[in-house]
């Protein structure tokens, strides 16, 4: 939708006229989109702010929270618009699930293998791999979300392709970062008992580098 271009200079009676009219226009747009909560709470939270800054004649006020709530409906017309892109980033998803549980197959058959266990960094391929099915779940849980919310960015779609190879990378990092602290305290680089934690921390951090 273009934004709504008010008349500059005229009367009270044609400034509430030209907002009103451009109100009832986004509700016939926005209509469609009624099934999502999170659009209908901010959608209708901008049009009642308009409603009373017109009722307060407040113009400037009523113009700018029309054009936002123009901004949230052509967000959600873009999502609607992007299922293509969409469903290429659900493939992409589950493709990497099923690339993650192939090569955890094949790691773990490489160390049963004598001469793999000299390959550098074989031993840290759990920690990788548990970071990559962390940025594998934020990508699903992302694209859920953003589809649901009316809010899905397709300038957003390099980070939904590179989130698992960042996740395995940060899961990686934040898992030497504590074993390295294990080592300057205790002397080793391996804590004792199960490794569960570690892994939990290397799903966490890729899943979100602010964990």
């Amino acid at each position: 939708l273009p934004l709504k271009k008010f008349t500059a200079e005229a009367d009270a009676k044609v400034f509430r006229q030209e907002i009103l009219a451009a109100i009832d226009e986004l509700n016939a747009a926005a209509k469609d989109f009624s099934s999502s909560k999170s659009f209908s709470k901010e959608y209708l939270g901008l049009i009642s702010q308009a409603e009373a800054h017109v009722t307060g004649e407040r113009w400037s006020d009523a113009r700018r929270t029309v054009w936002a709530a123009t901004f949230l409906v052509n967000r959600a017309l873009e999502t609607r618009g992007a299922s293509r892109q969409r469903t290429w980033v659900a493939i992409y998803s589950v493709l990497c699930l099923l690339l993650l549980m192939v090569l955890g197959l094949e790691f773990r058959k490489l160390e049963t293998v004598s001469w793999a266990n000299a390959v550098f960094g074989l031993s840290y391929w759990r920690y990788l791999l548990m970071g990559a099915a962390g940025g594998v779940t934020i990508v699903i849980w992302g694209l859920i979300k953003h589809t649901i919310d009316l809010d899905f960015d397709t300038h957003y779609l390099a980070w939904y392709l590179f989130k698992p190879v960042l996740g395995a990378i940060m899961g990686l990092i934040a898992v030497l970062i504590i074993l390295g602290g294990f080592l300057a305290v205790q002397g080793t680089s391996v804590p004792q008992g199960s490794q569960l934690p570690l892994y939990i921390v290397a799903f966490l951090a890729g899943f979100s580098e602010r964990f």
